[in-house]
């Protein structure tokens, strides 16, 4: 990643957005659907290093360890950045996107945040019983009918539903809800699409060459 500066941890702010490379088979198969939409654009992200397969948002509190939201298997769940992606070897790249022309405030992102953060971490009963958010597996292929499609059939979930999210998509609901229309339709956005959005600067947190 030749000229995007290096982060701290300590260095990243609540509202900053987290995108994650990871070697496993979820991010493969996530990362070969996003091949569609970086050929059509750009081309190959690839060949730089670029293959985000998750997105995340930063949530620094010094009442916990747990300093990211994000949507997993079991909705939207706190995590830990330093256990689950710093001290992981099969994510490969951690790159933290900064808002380039506009701040987050601090206080008012973490009393949105909570609004959709499930309380109990637990997969499985968030699967059954989510408190307040769940996964839109739906959305998955959803997004490869999408891209092969050339943008022109979403059968996924729409800007309505803000009880199920995708990675990305939480991550574009989020931005929306402090400046609004900066990701038209968030439930169509991907990690690439946070990518390559001319809103954010970039910066390392990880990269393993």
């Amino acid at each position: 990643m030749a000229n995007i500066p290096l982060i701290k941890l300590e260095e990243t702010k609540t509202g900053d957005i987290l995108l994650v490379c990871g070697s496993e088979l979820l991010s493969k198969i996530i990362q070969a659907s996003d091949k569609i939409e970086e050929n059509k654009v750009i081309g190959s992200l690839s060949d730089q290093g670029y293959k985000f397969s998750h997105g995340a948002v930063i949530d620094k509190r010094s009442t916990t360890n747990k300093d990211c939201d994000e949507a997993e298997a079991g909705g939207i769940v706190k995590n830990s950045i330093t256990d689950e992606y710093l001290n992981d070897d099969s994510i490969k790249s951690l790159l933290v996107l900064r808002l380039n022309t506009m701040a987050i405030p601090e206080i008012e992102a973490q009393t949105f945040l909570d609004q959709f953060t499930n309380l109990n971490n637990g997969f499985w009963h968030n699967l059954f019983h989510p408190d307040k958010t769940k996964y839109a597996f739906l959305n998955l292929p959803a997004f490869l009918i999408y891209w092969l499609t050339n943008k022109r059939i979403w059968l996924g979930t729409g800007s309505d539903d803000i009880k199920s999210f995708c990675c990305g998509d939480f991550c574009a609901f989020f931005i929306n809800h402090f400046y609004k229309n900066s990701f038209p339709e968030h439930e169509k956005v991907a990690p690439v699409d946070l990518f390559m959005s001319p809103l954010f600067d970039h910066f390392i947190l990880k990269q393993i060459q």
